[in-house]
C-alpha cells in the first residue's frame, strides 16, 4: 500500500469509530416548550442588564431637578416611625439610610417593554428639548426655557419603576398626597427647592412629571396632556 492509501485507511477507521459512538447516543429531541423557555430566560437576562444600565443612568442624572420621593414621618418622643403611603396601585416604603422604595402592585402583569409611547402633547415649542433616555424600559426627556423653567417627563415600565430607590432631604414644602389626573389618582408633592412632582399609573406604565417654575395647576395641565402617540 502506498502512503496515501495507508493514511486514507487510518482516517476512515477513525471516522467510523467516531460515528459508531454518535449513533449509540439515545434518540433525543429538544422539546419546543424547553426551547421557548430558554429563549425567555435569555431575554429576561438581557432586559435585566439593560435595566441596571438605565437605573444607573437615572440615578447619576437625577440631581438635575432633585427628583425624588419621600416618606412622611411622625415623631414619637425622641424617635420617629416611618409610615407607608398607599396610592391606587403603588406605595412608598422606607428602606433605611434616608432611601425610599417605589413599590408597584403586580408589575409582572404589565408590559415588560414600552410598546405604546406616551408624550406630552401640550405646546412646548418655546422650550429646548433634550432626550436623556429612550430605551425599551423608559423614556426620559427634559425641557428648559430661557426664563429658568424646567420640565422633566418620564415614562417607565412597571418593572423598572418597581426597582427605583431614591433619597431626599427633610425640608419638603408639600408632603406626598393624592391628587386627581383625569381618571387616575397621582402622587403629588413639592420638593424643598419648589419643584412640582407628579407620579401616576395608567394601568400599563408609570409616569413621572416634575416642573420647576410652574404652579401645581400648570403642572397638572401638562400631565393631562400626556397622550398615546404611537
Amino acid at each position: 500500500m502506498t502512503n496515501k492509501e495507508i493514511l486514507g485507511a487510518a482516517l476512515k477507521s477513525d471516522y467510523l469509530s467516531e460515528l459508531s459512538v454518535f449513533e449509540a447516543l439515545p434518540d433525543y429531541r429538544i422539546r419546543h416548550s424547553f426551547d421557548r423557555k430558554m429563549h425567555k430566560l435569555i431575554r429576561t437576562y438581557l432586559k435585566q442588564k439593560n435595566r441596571e444600565t438605565a437605573v444607573y443612568k437615572r440615578r447619576s442624572r437625577v440631581r438635575l431637578l432633585a427628583i425624588a420621593i419621600i416618606i412622611a414621618t411622625v415623631a414619637l418622643g425622641t424617635g420617629s416611625v416611618v409610615l407607608l403611603q398607599y396610592w391606587d396601585t403603588f406605595r412608598l416604603r422606607g428602606v433605611g439610610n434616608n432611601e425610599y422604595a417605589f413599590d408597584v402592585s403586580d408589575p409582572e402583569s404589565s408590559p415588560t417593554e414600552i410598546l405604546d409611547k406616551y408624550r406630552i402633547t401640550a405646546d412646548l415649542s418655546s422650550y429646548k428639548k433634550e432626550v436623556i433616555s429612550d430605551s425599551d424600559l423608559d423614556y426620559w426627556v427634559v425641557y428648559t426655557d430661557d426664563s429658568g423653567k424646567t420640565i422633566c417627563y418620564n415614562q417607565f415600565t412597571k418593572t423598572m419603576a418597581d426597582s427605583m430607590q431614591i433619597g431626599l432631604g427633610d425640608d419638603v414644602q408639600v408632603m406626598p398626597e393624592k391628587t386627581d389626573i383625569g381618571d387616575y389618582t397621582a402622587l403629588y408633592y413639592v420638593s424643598a427647592n419648589g419643584v412640582q412632582n407628579l407620579m401616576w399609573d395608567n394601568g400599563d406604565y408609570i409616569f413621572e412629571l416634575s416642573a420647576e417654575g410652574l404652579s401645581k395647576e400648570e403642572t397638572k395641565a401638562l400631565a393631562l396632556s400626556v397622550k398615546k402617540t404611537e
